[in-house]
């Protein structure tokens, strides 16, 4: 793109071009299994809201399938307050503006890199490649909901983003 040096006009000009390559790729795009198996996924995880036990009862109870299969798998092999930051955080987005979730994400990268469980994941799958994290919460049905919801405290008194445009 030739830019203008106008913020309104290049974004314009942007905007334009990203949905020109969006529109010109929808013929090679594969189909997504998350499309073909959304309407279970909703039925299933649409009411949980943020009670985590039940997230994590109804990916546990979805049906066998390689593709399903995998994400439980994942679930189960992962860190446990990822999963529970990753329900408390669907659950609040849904009345966010785009610039709420980027602070809220601004603040949950922040506590997650300060957080021993992120040190211990690279460790154990990037310089030991043992496999075997040893994570702060013994399971998934041990995590503690203060732990995930201290993830979601601002660490600072204003948001550095706090002037991001809604």
């Amino acid at each position: 793109l030739a830019w203008t040096g106008s913020a309104d006009a290049d974004a314009e000009a942007l905007d334009a071009l990203l949905q020109a390559l969006d529109d010109a790729s929808v013929e090679a795009r594969p189909e997504s299994p998350l499309t073909e198996h959304s309407d279970l996924i909703d039925a299933t995880l649409g009411d949980v809201g943020d009670d985590y036990a039940s997230a994590i009862a109804g990916v546990r109870g979805m049906p066998e399938g390689k593709w399903f299969d995998k994400g439980r798998a994942n679930l189960e092999g992962g860190c446990p307050a990822t999963a529970g930051i990753v329900v408390e955080q669907l659950y609040r987005a849904r009345t966010m503006s785009l610039a709420e979730m980027f602070r809220m994400e601004l603040v949950i990268g922040t506590h997650c890199a300060r957080n021993r469980d992120f040190a211990e994941g690279v460790r154990a799958l990037l310089i030991d490649k043992d496999g075997t994290p040893s994570w702060s919460a013994d399971g998934l049905d041990a995590l503690a909901r203060e732990t995930v919801l201290s993830h979601f405290e601002a660490p600072w008194a204003v948001n550095p983003l706090a002037d991001l445009q809604d």
